[in-house]
């Protein structure tokens, strides 16, 4: 389950990505999160908190970096090209 927060133009708040252990080594958490991307490839910049260190490395996967070293906000700016080299 994914679950957000946006106003559709500038901004979205990632609030939950919940998926059961046994099928996160099946990449369905990294599907979840590209189609929430894909579905949202209109706001300026996507806001989400890493809550543990595999979350951390899913949302840095695919595009998110630190807001600054004390949050633990990750944030993916909008991206006119999607690149996938």
């Amino acid at each position: 389950m994914v679950r957000g927060v946006s106003d559709m133009h500038t901004v979205l708040l990632l609030d939950q990505l919940v998926v059961l252990p046994e099928y996160q080594e099946d990449g369905v958490d990294a599907h979840l999160l590209q189609e929430m991307i894909e579905y949202f490839r209109q706001v300026e910049s996507i806001v989400a908190v890493g809550h543990d260190d595999h979350l951390n490395r899913l949302l840095q996967d695919n595009g998110f970096r630190a807001g600054d070293e004390k949050s633990p906000c990750l944030i993916r700016p909008k991206q006119l090209v999607e690149t996938d080299f």
